[in-house]
């Protein structure tokens, strides 16, 4: 049957797909990569059709098969097209501020803009910051309808207003869904949970409201959610806590709520114990309290935590965080810490950016700050510490100094420090 033939031919382009690489890396393909994004392409974008096509009664462009393709059967293609056309009468197409090639010949041959191919078919829709409104709120009916290949949309920074539409949480083909700043509102439904082979969900900069789902838990393929963030004129404002049902978020990499002010509560346990994958935590103007716990280690992956902005208390784990061999930015900036920082700071080796300023931090600055090769910002500012940070007398100065080849900036304003600014020898750039 055609349906068949059409399931051998995408495992067949799949395997070869799976050859592709990104340049700039050399490593595979993920979720997320842009290095074609950037020139408005990717995998199979512009690429001619080669193949004689025929037209059928009912008007249907079928591709016809070539020599040496026994077994295949017609390809349907156009039906991406008829979808595609739709949306763009539904959503201010001759608005949009780069329409190029749109409504001429086939979206695959003629290299729609925002339109990336894949063996002929529409598998991605690219039209960030491009003034797509769709009459105010977003209207994605035709591209359920039609364009049944799609895994990837990407209209953020556009003109939508108004619900997620509900055929939205019909498109379980779907692997990416970006709609980041644009006037979103109402709940995240629980139907997102529908969506099982979502990689990728960026609703960030939006005006969006109440609890979070449940329900998202169910999406294990999951790497990348952002659902806070700020945009130019709104914010989302979720309410918490944040469901333990999402500890089934087994492959996520990437986490951001940050500026829901309405999360409340604090760290939870099982975010430590069974997000193994993540390497991104932003909770930052959360609302959180309560400490920052010792078994933060468990995070093995972990590269940047932010938690800066809310209400957490205690001290710094600087022991457990040294165990985190991957952590290159921490930010705890605007919360309520106290005690002293441990000379195990020394254990930070890839640290780039460390950030305190703006809590109750007492003692003296560990030396070995200034022993972190990669450490480009330190920001203690704002804080309750005593003693020197710089003391040209000492005969370990020097060291330091050229030890700390990447240290730009120091903020240590608004402390009981004493002794000798900074010297133009720790700044190497």
């Amino acid at each position: 049957t055609s349906g068949s033939a059409s399931d051998e031919m995408f495992a067949m382009l799949a395997r070869e797909a799976a050859a592709y690489v990104n340049p700039k890396t050399g490593k595979p393909f993920e979720w997320g990569d842009s290095w074609m994004h950037s020139r408005g392409g990717g995998i199979g974008t512009g690429r001619p059709e080669s193949r004689p096509r025929r037209i059928t009664k009912d008007g249907v462009v079928e591709v016809m098969p070539a020599k040496g393709d026994a077994g295949y059967a017609l390809v349907p293609t156009s039906s991406d097209k008829f979808g595609l056309l739709e949306f763009y009468d539904n959503c201010n197409g001759p608005r949009w501020s780069v329409q190029r090639n749109w409504g001429v010949g086939e979206p695959c041959a003629q290299a729609w803009h925002g339109v990336v191919c894949f063996g002929g078919r529409v598998v991605e829709l690219l039209l960030n910051l491009n003034n797509v409104a769709c009459m105010g709120s977003l209207n994605v009916t035709a591209l359920a309808t039609h364009v049944h290949e799609l895994r990837y949309i990407d209209l953020s920074d556009n003109l939508f207003t108004g619900d997620l539409p509900s055929e939205l949480y019909k498109m379980t083909q779907l692997q990416s869904i970006v709609l980041s700043g644009n006037r979103v509102t109402g709940a995240l439904s629980e139907d997102i949970g529908a969506l099982v082979n979502l990689r990728h969900l960026d609703l960030s900069a939006n005006a969006m409201r109440g609890a979070l789902p449940q329900a998202l838990g169910n999406l294990r393929k999951l790497e990348v959610l952002y659902l806070g963030e700020s945009g130019l004129e709104n914010k989302n404002s979720f309410t918490g806590p944040i469901p333990e049902s999402w500890k089934g978020l087994k492959s996520l990499k990437h986490f951001s709520l940050a500026g829901n002010e309405k999360i409340g509560g604090g760290i939870p346990d099982w975010l430590l114990n069974n997000l193994d994958e993540l390497q991104e935590l932003t909770l930052s103007a959360c609302g959180l309290s309560g400490v920052l716990p010792a078994n933060i280690d468990q995070l093995k992956a972990l590269v940047t935590m932010d938690l800066g902005g809310n209400n957490l208390s205690g001290d710094i784990p600087i022991d457990s965080l040294a165990r985190l061999s991957h952590l290159k930015h921490l930010r705890l900036t605007n919360n309520a810490f106290s005690g002293a920082l441990s000379s195990n700071v020394a254990n930070l080796v890839e640290l780039e950016i460390f950030d305190v300023g703006s809590n109750k931090i007492t003692g003296t600055v560990p030396r070995e700050f200034f022993d972190l090769h990669f450490l480009e910002v330190l920001d203690i500012s704002g804080n309750e510490f005593t003693g020197a940070l710089f003391n040209k007398d000492d005969e370990m100065f020097k060291t330091y100094a050229e030890a700390t080849s990447n240290l730009r900036i120091i903020y240590a304003n608004n402390n009981r420090l004493t002794g000798t600014p900074a010297a133009a020898a720790v700044f190497k750039r």
